[in-house]
């Protein structure tokens, strides 16, 4: 099998795969990690330009002109592919949950816990509160207040959202589910999340040793 026949295979799988993960997203069954459709589609999208390139210069004679061309758009693709996965990246890092772990009830029910940015991007009523949140934690930074016009918040004020939901197929998680409420931590907050199983069916997640910004709570029912 030549090397632009694996290449076109290869495609395919990835765009099979793709689509159907694409398709259970859409069905509220989301990948742990969700940066894979991001870097998927950007890999599928550089192996087609790469063939495509491959198949252009198939029209120049000189060997040497071919492979010296060929080699220029390798390296194309790659320094490209590279600053655009950093880019996908750092966007999946603000923009989506991140998986953190798994917990698992007495029974062998697991649950995966999710961390996001507190961006407050949901409606108004969400950003006051992130708001809210962010002065309460810059009231106990010392000296911090006075510098807030100048330099914004410091690093101390911003927080994270945790949220869980059941866990399926070692890969995935399961939005259907009923989870209700989420925790708010600060960023250097020494808060730990404390995971009570009400029953099999039901998780109870609080806050032990919250600190100033630090709040809420979540009921997963199985």
């Amino acid at each position: 099998m030549t090397g632009g026949r694996l290449t076109l295979w290869i495609c395919i799988a990835l765009g099979v795969l793709l689509t159907i993960t694409t398709a259970l997203d859409r069905m509220g069954i989301k990948l742990l990690q969700q940066e894979f459709n991001l870097i998927g589609c950007l890999v599928l999208l550089m192996l087609l330009l790469g063939l495509g390139a491959f198949a252009l210069t198939k029209r120049v004679r000189a060997n040497v002109t071919r492979t010296f061309v060929r080699a220029v758009c390798v390296l194309a693709l790659l320094l490209g592919g590279t600053l655009l996965a950093a880019r996908l990246l750092q966007y999946g890092a603000l923009f989506y949950p991140q998986y953190r772990r798994t917990v698992a009830s007495p029974g062998g029910r697991e649950a995966v816990v999710l961390r996001q940015v507190d961006t407050g991007g949901e409606d108004e009523e969400s950003a006051q509160a992130m708001i809210r949140r962010m002065d309460t934690r810059l009231e106990n930074i010392e000296g911090a207040k006075e510098d807030l016009e100048e330099e914004g918040y410091p690093r101390g004020a911003y927080g994270y959202v945790f949220t869980m939901y059941p866990k399926m197929l070692g890969l995935f998680y399961d939005t259907r589910a009923e989870s209700e409420g989420a925790i708010y931590l600060g960023v250097e907050t020494n808060a730990k999340l404390h995971y009570d199983w009400v029953s099999e069916g039901e998780l109870h997640v609080t806050i032990d040793e919250a600190e100033p910004g630090d709040e809420g709570e979540i009921t997963l029912r199985f």
